[in-house]
């Protein structure tokens, strides 16, 4: 998206459809993401993160903090907040 259309979307305020796209442009997150690609997969290959109780503090504070959310009452929601 170009610059001049981004200020213009910035100036006359962003509608949600256009957030996604235009926000990581704004605050340079895209740049960030590319400079650092592999980073999430390094940390998520250590099994240290694991091991130190986070985890299990993520998991118990499920129920406390989730209890009607349907998407953690299935192992495939549990997994992708725990890869957070």
């Amino acid at each position: 998206m170009p610059f001049r259309e981004i200020k213009k979307k910035v100036r006359h305020g962003i509608t949600a459809s256009e957030r996604g796209v235009v926000w990581p442009i704004i605050t340079k997150a895209c740049v960030l993401k590319r400079a650092h690609l592999m980073y999430y997969d390094k940390l998520l290959e250590n099994p240290a993160w694991q091991d130190n109780g986070i985890l299990s503090d993520i998991v118990k504070d499920l129920d406390r903090t989730f209890p009607n959310h349907p998407m953690f009452r299935s192992s495939t929601g549990i997994d992708t907040l725990t890869r957070a």
